[in-house]
């Protein structure tokens, strides 16, 4: 017993080298590219047995019909939200106004603007353009702004200076719980943190009244006003008044002014003629 031949009784031999056996490596059976094995690439690594292949797999790509949309097609103008300012062109005439809604998604998106003179709510002249034809609106100093980019992006802002390229602002608190952020914005104040420095790039004017316009449904074409009659000049009210009165006295609707003056007087004359032949008759 123990006794074999040929390349097995090698093996076996090799095996029990010293009285401890050695676990023999198992052959992977996964056919290789390009005809080599992978104990073969093992061995030229030096390390006879190891299996390093990771095997291909062709994964088909939807089309790109229906694949879905790429990032950058997502965040397409993503800081366009409601109540935002912005500036554009119309009829070569630089423009600022609000947004009043945004339309469609990615390379659709539109919007909505009224121009910054309308009053809040009046929504008679509104212009639908391109989100790629929109801009922030700068801020000024104390003006409600939002961040339009970067970390804190959404979030609303107070403008409290301006200096150079860099805003100081006073974050608003925009936390989801009733009081939420108003310590942390308490205890900014009393630590002298408040201010914010930041770019004057990343802020857009914000209009929380149209903001509560826009949320609360208040939003109607005014009415327009129907305009005055035209007043007539002083010699046309002069002429006119003339003209009538004679047409009146020709048509014998109203005595002529002259004749209604003479009318009293006549009159008068008739009723002294009549006393003069009574007192004559009395005297006789």
């Amino acid at each position: 017993p123990g006794i074999t031949s040929g390349s097995e009784g090698q093996v076996a031999s090799g095996d029990r080298q010293g009285g401890v056996p050695r676990k023999r490596s198992r052959v992977s059976r996964i056919p290789s590219q390009g005809g080599s094995t992978p104990s073969d690439r093992g061995s030229e690594t030096g390390d006879r047995g190891r299996n390093d292949y990771v095997p291909t797999v062709d994964v088909p790509r939807a089309p790109a019909a229906v694949a879905p949309p790429s990032r950058e097609q997502k965040r397409v103008c993503a800081w366009l939200v409601a109540a935002l300012g912005v500036e554009f062109t119309h009829l070569d005439t630089p423009c600022k106004g609000w947004v009043i809604k945004v339309i469609g998604d990615g390379n659709e998106k539109k919007a909505e603007v009224v121009p910054q003179t309308a009053d809040c709510g009046d929504i008679t002249t509104v212009y639908t353009l391109p989100a790629y034809d929109l801009t922030p609106c700068a801020c000024e100093r104390g003006d409600e702004a939002m961040v339009v980019s970067g970390a804190k992006q959404g979030s609303r802002a107070r403008v409290l200076g301006l200096e150079g390229s860099m805003a100081y602002v006073r974050l608003e608190p925009t936390g989801s719980r009733k009081g939420s952020g108003r310590s942390a914005l308490a205890f900014g104040h009393v630590a002298g943190t408040s201010q914010v420095p930041m770019d004057k790039t990343l802020l857009a004017k914000y209009s929380p009244q149209w903001a509560g316009a826009i949320r609360d449904g208040r939003l109607q074409v005014k009415p327009k006003e129907a305009p005055a009659p035209p007043l007539p000049a002083e010699g046309a009210e002069a002429d006119g008044s003339t003209a009538d009165a004679e047409a009146a006295a020709a048509s014998g609707d109203v005595a002529a002014p002259a004749e209604a003056e003479a009318l009293p007087a006549e009159a008068g004359s008739d009723a002294a003629g009549a006393r003069a032949v009574e007192v004559e008759a009395a005297v006789e």
